[in-house]
């Protein structure tokens, strides 16, 4: 009789264990210290009664209770709020199956949770099926709690029809194996106002997230293994509003992320890994926030692009980045009207690991702060943006303040624009360090002017230290310092007096530590040096009170 009882307590204490989703009612206490077994067997009942105070449980939190005689083989069950039916509670109280359609249909509701009480809804790979489909209209609509798997949608609106959906929201919730996790997204007949927002969910080779609404939220959500994008989200259909959040997300073994039409996206400490594309693409934004993120062994192309809608009123800004061993470059900005990057990271990477480029037709300022780019396959900071007016010059001011290459096979900064035309360009170099990279350290080219060089240094380059390109102006190197390089330490290809070389230190250069077609300015470096000879060790002379 003891363990007949003992049996039973175990049974009923170990359900209660598993179902953590839901109460297991009033008649079941905790087990007190020296209590007898008499007593437990008193209050707890037998298991049948401890299952029945489950199922109590539901009926006392939801209105509606639904299980699989409802759900059928799919294309049964909808609940529909036109007659005024709002703020319910749709409770799932088991696991359900289904071959075709949809397993829950949710037609013009208001304020209506679908609990899923920890259970799943499984398609069974069967083509044609969603998880569910809603339709005509929803308002602060609440999926909770279960998973949804094996079929061609979790989460499909039916856009045979106009749609419009209004703060919906997907709280852990799992996906698995669906062909597109939810597809919300239309150009004519679908709107979705307020915020779509996905809480604690996981997508397991869940296929894309496709959704166009005014604002998407992802906080704490995990994808896996998804061979197309793991979320692909698309504005409101104006495509001038548009919140993008992605906040403590981590993307495993995917293609990572789109943010399209974005009038402000925002990132902060999302990790990604093995990506098998761009892991994060956001090509037209207004504005973009990205902090704490990072990319790491990605198999394919770039690691993250950004590219600006508009030069006008934009800006990036992008703090604590890293970027690591990447198949492709690390960082790609195309056009940023205003960018600030501040301690980002870009190493070993098959490309270069800041690549700016494109061609704005307005003012724009580049300010990188702390950051490094270190042992990278190409540049190491590589600038080609042009700034073109209908030949009118514009200003593109651009900021370097302790940055490091380090490693790179190519040049550590390499600043060359091919703009056509002339433009008015200004910038700061201060205390920047180039070390060990294949080419030159520091590279002048192209249409650059207006650019000092302060407290910067060239060490053990492959090339030259300091390198000024034919076609610059306008480049004042001061205190700075060439050493060890196997090219010249500060090269002047540029007419002479074109730039200024004041205050520097030369050591050691292997292809002579000044000189170049143009040289330098004689009154500015000691007397009796010889521009073109290698080796000698000299100093400019002070700058003029």
């Amino acid at each position: 009789m003891k363990n007949c009882v003992r049996i039973v307590v175990g049974a009923a204490l170990f359900f209660c264990r598993i179902a953590q989703a839901v109460s297991c009612g009033p008649t079941v206490q905790p087990i007190s210290a020296g209590e007898g077994i008499w007593q437990i067997t008193s209050r707890i009942g037998v298991t049948t009664d401890v299952i029945e105070s489950l199922i109590g449980g539901l009926e006392d939190t939801c209105e509606i209770v639904i299980g699989q005689a409802d759900i059928g083989s799919g294309g049964i069950y909808t609940f529909d709020g036109t007659g005024g039916t709002y703020g319910v509670t749709i409770c799932l109280k088991e696991d359900v199956s289904f071959t075709t359609s949809a397993a829950i249909t949710l037609r013009n509701t208001l304020l209506v949770t679908v609990d899923l009480t920890g259970h799943f809804i499984d398609g069974g790979n069967n083509p044609g099926t969603n998880a569910f489909l809603l339709k005509v209209f929803e308002d602060d609509l609440v999926i909770k709690n279960g998973t949804l798997m094996n079929v061609d949608f979790g989460a499909l609106a039916d856009v045979s029809v106009p749609f419009q959906g209004r703060n919906i929201t997907f709280e852990n919730v799992t996906f698995i194996n669906t062909g597109t996790a939810v597809f919300m997204t239309d150009p004519v007949n679908l709107f979705i106002f307020g915020a779509l927002r996905f809480e604690n969910c996981r997508f397991l080779s869940a296929g894309d997230i496709n959704v166009k609404s005014e604002s998407t939220y992802f906080a704490h959500c995990s994808f896996f293994g998804d061979t197309n994008p793991g979320a692909l989200i698309l504005s409101d259909q104006s495509g001038n509003i548009g919140l993008r959040v992605l906040q403590d997300c981590g993307f495993v073994g995917t293609k990572g992320v789109q943010l399209i039409n974005a009038s402000f996206a925002y990132l902060q400490d999302c990790d990604f890994r093995n990506s098998l594309d761009t892991s994060i693409s956001i090509p037209d934004a207004s504005s973009v926030f990205m902090q704490g993120c990072a990319v790491k062994e990605q198999v394919a192309g770039d690691a993250i692009f950004i590219g600006l809608a508009s030069a006008t009123s934009t800006a990036v800004q992008l703090v604590n980045c890293v970027v690591q061993n990447c198949l492709g470059n690390g960082f790609v900005l195309s056009a940023p009207g205003l960018l600030f990057c501040n301690g980002c990271v870009a190493q070993e990477c098959a490309g270069s690991g800041f690549v700016l480029t494109g061609t704005t037709t307005n003012n724009s300022e580049t300010y990188f702060n702390n950051c490094s780019s270190v042992c990278n396959s190409a540049k190491g900071f590589d600038y080609r943006m042009c700034n073109s007016n209908g030949g009118t010059p514009n200003l593109i001011g651009l900021f370097f303040d302790t940055c490091i290459a380090s490693g790179n096979a190519q040049e550590g900064f390499s600043i060359n624009s091919s703009c056509a035309t002339t433009n008015v360009k200004t910038g700061l170099f201060r205390k920047c360090t180039a070390t060990d990279n294949g080419d030159d350290a520091f590279f002048f080219g192209g249409q650059i002017r207006d650019v000092l060089v302060y407290q910067c240094t060239a060490n053990g380059n492959g090339g030259d230290g300091f390198d000024l390109g034919t076609t610059t102006t306008f480049i004042d190197m001061v205190y700075s310092c060439a050493q060890t390089n196997f090219g010249v330490g500060f090269r002047n290809n540029a007419a002479l007096g074109a730039n200024l070389c004041l205050g520097n230190t030369a050591v050691s250069n292997l292809g002579g530590n000044y000189g170049g077609v143009g040289g330098f300015d004689a009154v500015l470096v000691n007397s009796g040096e010889d521009e073109i000879a290698g080796g000698s060790n000299w100093t400019n002379a002070s700058l003029p009170s």
